[in-house]
């Protein structure tokens, strides 16, 4: 249990990590973009759309393509510890895709999560973006 927890945890905080970092850069680059949705009577929840989708989709991507390669280009760690201790090739294989799919519905759940908490906690109720970013010089 262990074992598949820490691969599920790990995977679920490495997809928040980048899909808040892009949110976050997102909100700083295209403020203006925000707020002008937000000017044409735009709800927050509407006019955070774009950013949040590109959040996803740049946080779901190497699970992705870890998956569409899965069996091709790379055999997981856990597929071929099982076949070298002797199970069979296709137990180990249906091992693998849950396991896979497992980390993606959990980094799914965990992304989604984590966006909406976000935005509650950085949208004020006048819709102002309220969380100020640290600037580099």
């Amino acid at each position: 249990m262990i074992p598949l927890a820490g691969m599920l945890l790990g995977n679920s905080l490495s997809g928040n990590i980048v899909a808040l970092q892009n949110l976050y850069s997102a909100f700083e680059q295209q403020q203006a973009e925000y707020e002008a949705a937000i000017a044409l009577g735009a709800s927050p929840s509407y006019a955070t759309l774009p950013f949040v989708r590109v959040a996803m989709q740049k946080a779901f991507a190497p699970i992705l393509a870890s998956m569409a390669t899965t069996g091709l280009v790379t055999l997981p760690r856990m597929m071929t510890g099982q076949i070298l201790g002797g199970a069979s090739p296709m137990v180990a294989i249906k091992y693998q895709i849950m396991i896979l799919i497992a980390i993606f519905v959990m980094m799914s759940l965990f992304v989604t999560l984590t966006l909406h908490l976000s935005l509650h906690r950085s949208i004020d109720q006048q819709a102002r973006i309220i969380v100020r970013l640290i600037k580099k010089e």
